[in-house]
This record gives C-alpha cells, structure tokens and sequence, in this order.
C-alpha cells in the first residue's frame, strides 16, 4: 500500500522543501522528497484522521524494546525534541508520513534497526 498524502499538505510540505533546501538543508530535503515521490496525492477528503500528516500526533511502538514514542509532526522551524515536536523532514517523521495506524516498518537507527507499529495517530 503506498502512502497517502492529502493534496493540502503536499503543497505545504513542497513549500517548506523550497525553503529548506534554499537555507542549505540538501541532505533532509532530499530524504522527504524521494518519499514524497513514493507517496499517493489525494484530495483531502479522502484522507481519513487515521493517517499520518503534517500536524498529527503520533503513538509508534518500538517492537524489540517495547517502548512508546510519542511524537508531532510539524513545520521544521516548530521543531522542539524535548516537547516531542519533530520536523516534518527528520527521519522517523519521514517514516511515518502517509501511513495509517497498524502499519509497521523497520526503521535505522545508528544504534541499529528497529522494528516500528503507528499504534495512534490524532489529529490536531
């Protein structure tokens, strides 16, 4: 199933691409980018409060240690990793974009693969 990705926050996450890419941030753009590729564009009625965006809160369960991550996934410049708010461009934001509660993926840490399962996913 290919991530989905409500034409609204598209257009947002094209933006903020423009503009981090411009600042000198190649590198994270281009990890969004590639995944923006892979992802459906669809209206967004047909994107339901289950799937991942920009703005959504998010519960992941790390499988092999049997930790909860909670984090939002905002604007880069709304970033605060103490308050659990990622950038729409790191890593584990760009892992979870588009899919829905259930989903599982591995994920590589510099510590190691993870094994990851979307538990929650809230709107704002």
């Amino acid at each position: 199933m290919k991530p989905l990705v409500k034409k609204s926050d598209y257009h947002s996450i094209k933006k903020i691409l423009t503009a981090t890419v411009s600042l000198g941030y190649q590198k994270d753009a281009l990890l969004l980018e590639r995944e923006l590729r892979n992802c459906e564009i669809v209206a967004d009625h047909l994107v339901n409060d289950l799937v991942v965006r920009l703005g959504s809160t998010v519960t992941v369960l790390d499988t092999g240690q049997g930790k909860n991550i909670r984090v939002t996934l905002v604007p880069p410049q709304d970033s605060n990793v103490t308050a659990g708010h990622i950038s729409i461009m790191a890593p584990l934001a760009v892992a979870l974009l588009g899919f829905q509660e259930g989903h599982e993926f591995s994920w590589t840490l510099p510590s190691g693969e993870r094994r990851l399962r979307i538990l929650k996913v809230q709107q704002p």
